[in-house]
């Protein structure tokens, strides 16, 4: 891995549809972990941003494969 690292080079790692705007998901997880961002600013992740990601995906993940128990907001 190469840091610092965009939102949409982490989508793809952990294999999120790209569609027409690769990242939203991750970055959306990232403006409620990092309020404090400032606004219209792009994202350079670094190690310990990139690895909360990665966590909350596979935790994320986990409840997708099991309808029915996943929490209403597992984001904040």
């Amino acid at each position: 891995m190469q840091y610092p690292m965009t939102p949409s080079d982490l989508a793809n790692e952990l294999g999120h549809d790209p569609g027409q705007h690769p990242g939203n998901r991750v970055r959306k997880f990232l403006r409620l972990r990092y309020p404090d961002h400032p606004r219209h600013q792009p994202w350079e992740l670094d190690e310990d941003m990139a690895n909360a990601v990665r966590a909350h995906f596979k935790v994320r993940e986990h409840f997708n494969r099991r309808p029915g128990r996943r929490p209403r907001l597992l984001d904040r």
